[in-house]
């Protein structure tokens, strides 16, 4: 009995110790201070645990990977996906580059997922990593990006591209996320005789004239 009561006295303290901790603002949640390692490991055991049992049970259509759907699914993952997890030949945004943890490298974190928890997670998002839910879209609409992701870790910037130009055939009016190049696509010039990045301050610098030319007449 007395043991009994000395384990319950212990484990008040260490709660009593803990919720003081949290409660006197001593930890830091800034997203550039890194998790411990041992909070790491446990977060990530309990996010790929609740994935692969969540998951469990998920139909995955027998036509998946068709191309028409590849092409649908490429529509959702550049107007809403690349912002944050880049792409063949583009790389995330500032916002993504700050967030933590980062958003992960698509073309290889899928190799390691199944169609079925693929969808899961773009249908359901996943709590303390920025994973927003799709659950809005219906699953004939997840289902396609399930079958492009299947298909991103085989792609390079070439077809990723060619992809696009197919996608801008199906729907002309929509229009593709513009993202930062790579560092390889800033040093390659265009077929214009310069970098997407010289083009745009080419544009600026003629804007800004415009504005000083129109001030002038004034």
């Amino acid at each position: 009995m007395k043991n009994v009561a000395r384990s319950v006295a212990i484990a008040a303290l260490l709660l009593a110790g803990a919720l003081g901790f949290v409660y006197s603002g001593a930890f830091n949640i800034s997203a550039q201070d890194r998790h411990w390692g041992l909070t790491r490991v446990v977060f990530e055991l309990a996010r790929d645990r609740s994935i692969k049992a969540h998951a469990e049970g998920i139909s995955v259509p027998a036509d998946l990977g068709q191309h028409d759907q590849i092409i649908q699914g490429l529509m959702h993952y550049r107007a809403h996906c690349a912002v944050c997890h880049g792409g063949p030949g583009i790389v995330p945004d500032d916002m993504a580059r700050g967030m933590y943890p980062a958003p992960p490298d698509l073309r290889q974190a899928v190799l390691r997922r199944t169609p079925a928890q693929l969808f899961w997670i773009i249908k359901n998002g996943v709590k303390m990593s920025g994973m927003p839910a799709w659950s809005d879209h219906g699953n004939v609409e997840l289902w396609p990006i399930v079958a492009f992701l299947t298909q991103l870790p085989t792609l390079d910037s070439a077809a990723y591209t060619r992809l696009e130009a197919e996608a801008d055939l199906v729907d002309p009016g929509r229009h593709a996320h513009r993202h930062e190049p790579s560092a390889e696509q800033q040093a390659t010039p265009g077929e214009g005789g310069g970098s997407a990045h010289g083009a745009a301050d080419r544009d600026d610098a003629d804007q800004h004239q415009d504005h000083a030319h129109l001030h002038h007449q004034h």
